[in-house]
């Protein structure tokens, strides 16, 4: 199994520039090269401002487009497709589905959850996406004094040919 290098780019809907958004992603280049000299993989995030209160198209001050300058940055490191080993990962869901559907993406997209009803969104979810994450704390009903007992998100998602990918924070 390999081991996982993580970089943390926070990407708060800064105002910025094309030029800006491009420094953002170099340190992409020297972490794919200490990856593959390594046998690792990549796992990186970025983070939108908390203060978008809805859906939309996510853009900076100038117009640009964020998620589709981040796949064509990507595009440009070999991650376009699955097999690329780069998980893209995002909490807005109409944000997740445009990636796939308008923008064509074809990397392994991952629905992160915030709130255990989204459960209800499954189906949604695998119109489009690869995986779930969900917090931790939606896969566990309760202690017990053995372990834990689990919910059926895990089962219910493997159903759909979902991937379930926790995060922990």
């Amino acid at each position: 199994m390999k081991k996982i290098i993580c970089i943390l780019l926070l990407f708060i809907y800064f105002q910025s520039s094309d030029s800006q958004i491009r420094e953002w992603m170099s340190p992409l280049k020297f972490a794919q090269i200490k990856a593959r000299s390594e046998n690792k993989l990549i796992l990186m995030a970025w983070k939108r401002s908390l203060e978008i209160p809805f859906s939309a198209i996510v853009k900076d001050e100038n117009g640009k487009d964020i998620s589709k300058i981040v796949l064509e940055i990507l595009t440009k490191y070999g991650y376009s497709t699955k097999d690329d080993q780069c998980i893209l990962q995002c909490f807005d869901a109409l944000e997740l589905e445009r990636i796939r559907n308008q923008l064509k993406s074809e990397l392994f997209l991952v629905q992160l959850m915030e709130f255990p009803e989204q459960k209800n969104l499954l189906q949604f979810y695998a119109s489009y996406a690869d995986g779930i994450g969900p917090s931790y704390k939606h896969l566990i009903s309760s202690k017990t004094t053995s372990g834990f007992s689990f919910t059926s998100l895990v089962e219910e998602s493997h159903n759909l040919s979902l991937v379930v990918h926790p995060y922990t924070f």
